[in-house]
């Protein structure tokens, strides 16, 4: 686990709850143009903010009301931004949203060369590694769920954002504790799946979470500096 964080003392205790106001702004010419609805929620924002906080070392506002505006408001828009890692970072979740849920053959060629394509289990079982290393080096770890399954790029708003900060293995069952920004204060919030037959179809249970969950990826992260 990564020393000293708990998301009932190191994350905001505000849901992801907000007013339906624009999600961030971009710079046009001088101009800010608002872009996005916050009411649709901020959660990559917020788990990248709580983590900028943590790896400071500063203290997260304490406030258990949702800011509208200011500059901790600006600051979770800013960084639902970056959360995206635009351009490629929505490929990745369009990607696993159209995945099958474990591998299958390739028609025709996949018989014949023994080609598989790689289901929605198998990637998030390889992801684990990644996150439970950084986790082992004492870093918390930013994660994508990807929440539905289809190819509407349209539906990119129903997956969610997580912090990781734990994880525990016992056999082939894989628990990670995560902050999920919309069940702010609780320390019981975790990801558990089996690792035993990545091939196949995995359930993953979201213990006290907030979503249904197919498969999750480490997001890319770079550090910003919170304000104060």
């Amino acid at each position: 686990m990564v020393d000293g964080f708990a998301p009932s003392h190191n994350a905001f205790l505000f849901p992801n709850s907000w007013a339906h106001v624009p999600a961030f702004t971009v710079d046009v010419a001088g101009v800010s143009v608002p872009i996005g609805d916050a009411a649709r929620g901020l959660c990559g924002g917020m788990a990248y903010a709580v983590r900028d906080y943590f790896e400071a070392g500063r203290p997260v506002p304490t406030d258990s009301s949702t800011p509208s505006s200011g500059p901790l408001y600006e600051f979770i828009g800013r960084r639902l931004k970056d959360s995206f890692d635009l351009p490629l970072g929505p490929a990745t979740y369009m990607e696993l949203m159209a995945a099958p849920d474990g591998d299958k053959s390739i028609p025709i060629l996949g018989w014949i060369l023994g080609r598989r394509r790689r289901g929605i289990a198998s990637r998030t079982v390889s992801e684990l590694q990644t996150i439970c290393g950084e986790i082992d080096s004492g870093r918390l770890s930013c994660l994508g769920l990807v929440c539905t399954r289809g190819s509407n790029p349209l539906d990119l708003g129903k997956n969610h954002q997580v912090l990781a900060y734990r994880y525990e293995v016992t056999g082939d069952l894989t628990s990670v504790w995560v902050y999920d920004p919309n069940r702010p204060g609780r320390d019981d919030v975790y990801l558990r799946l089996s690792t035993g037959h990545p091939a196949s179809p995995t359930p993953i249970d979201f213990v006290n979470g907030s979503e249904d969950v197919r498969g999750f990826f480490r997001t890319t992260y770079r550090p910003a500096s919170p304000p104060a």
